[in-house]
């Protein structure tokens, strides 16, 4: 049709973890009013950590996306454009007209792969996801990262909960022994480090 084209959009999404922590505030990312979003709670168990098998830690976040943004919203790089979908941000005492700024400089390409499922049994199953991060400027990845769901928790069935547990622990050993694996820390902080 004449007269009409189509603006490029993308998903965007704001992420707030807290290490070593069991709870995140639910308020910590709001939406502005109108704006459909998709919630998601993780807890995250990072495992490796000061480089012994079998020591992991927790933390938590809150990650809540929003698809199908018009890009050309974001054409001064702002944080008012942002906080325009999460008000949130405007009450970090950060000034609103502060530009965004690539970490490091680098544009990242996440490309995320599901080969399969685990099953710890009594009811206890997960889809197994690795993603990958593509430093776009270098071609070179610098994240891998395994994850799946497992039971944990005083609610969590005890046998599934021990078999995911032993599960975490053997897949440390292995990664090990093929030097894939690093000290346990969340995939944004081996992000920041692999460009320091």
């Amino acid at each position: 049709m004449i007269g009409m084209g189509f603006e490029d959009k993308f998903n965007m999404n704001l992420k707030y973890s807290v290490p070593s922590a069991d709870a995140a505030p639910s308020d910590s990312v709001t939406v502005a009013q109108g704006i459909e979003a998709e919630y998601t709670y993780e807890q995250d168990v990072a495992g490796f950590i000061d480089g012994v098998i079998g020591k992991n830690s927790q933390g938590v976040s809150l990650d809540v996306a929003i698809k199908e943004v018009p890009e050309k919203e974001f054409a001064d790089n702002t944080l008012r454009a942002y906080a325009k979908y999460y008000p949130s941000l405007a009450e970090l005492g950060i000034p609103l007209d502060s530009q965004m700024e690539m970490i490091g400089g680098a544009r990242i390409l996440e490309y995320v792969v599901t080969p399969g499922e685990l099953y710890f049994g009594q009811g206890a199953k997960s889809k197994v996801q690795f993603t990958f991060w593509y430093n776009l400027e270098n071609l070179k990845t610098v994240i891998m990262e395994m994850s799946y769901r497992s039971p944990l928790g005083p609610d969590a069935p005890a046998d599934a909960a021990s078999k995911a547990l032993k599960f975490f622990n053997a897949l440390q050993e292995e990664y090990n022994k093929r030097q894939f694996l690093v000290p346990g820390d969340m995939k944004m902080q081996r992000f920041m480090e692999s460009i320091d």
